[in-house]
């Protein structure tokens, strides 16, 4: 008996070693994919800062970047709202072109939340391009934006700056 068992054993070990574990799947936009603590500046056109955080927002606002449906590489949806359908800052969701390779996107769409003109441009992740409050290493996302809806726009200033950091889930690093 010991015997069977012994070579039940042996024969339960090749099975097991022979097993190939299949590679872990990630959609076509990976690179770009992330959930991110931001802030607002509208800036000239040039880019320079003319009003830090006009709308108040604070460091408390999160974007999300992500694949479509179709899982193709260059698309991916940018948005503002939380998953109870809250939002802290202007409540849009848009479908950019991007290019995961040089992890960069933009577009000239409409807004699927309000139907409104939006316009995204220089947008871009730098991988470990910041620093978090906590000190933490982190990938840096940046684009401008402009809504058709914002009276300020052109007027005020040119377009709002957003800028931020990969969300790490640590309390010392905000929301």
């Amino acid at each position: 008996m010991k015997k069977a068992l012994y070579i039940l054993s042996i024969l339960s070990l090749a099975i097991f070693a022979s097993c190939e574990k299949a590679p872990i799947e990630s959609t076509a936009t990976v690179a770009l994919a992330g959930e991110w603590v931001v802030t607002i500046d509208a800036v000239d056109a040039d880019g320079n800062i003319k009003y830090e955080d006009p709308y108040g927002a604070g460091w408390d606002t999160r974007v999300w970047t992500y694949n479509t449906a179709s899982n193709v590489d260059n698309k991916i949806f940018l948005d503002d709202i939380e998953n109870d359908e809250d939002y802290r800052f202007w409540q849009y969701k848009v479908l950019l072109d991007c290019n995961v390779n040089d992890l960069t996107f933009s577009g000239n769409t409409t807004d699927l939340c309000n139907g409104i003109n939006v316009v995204v441009t220089g947008g871009k992740i730098t991988l470990n391009g910041t620093t978090t409050p906590s000190g933490t290493p982190a990938d840096m996302i940046e684009y401008y934006i402009v809504f058709e809806d914002d009276d300020n726009a052109g007027a005020a200033y040119d377009r709002l700056y957003v800028h931020g950091y990969r969300y790490t889930g640590l309390d010392s690093d905000g929301i």
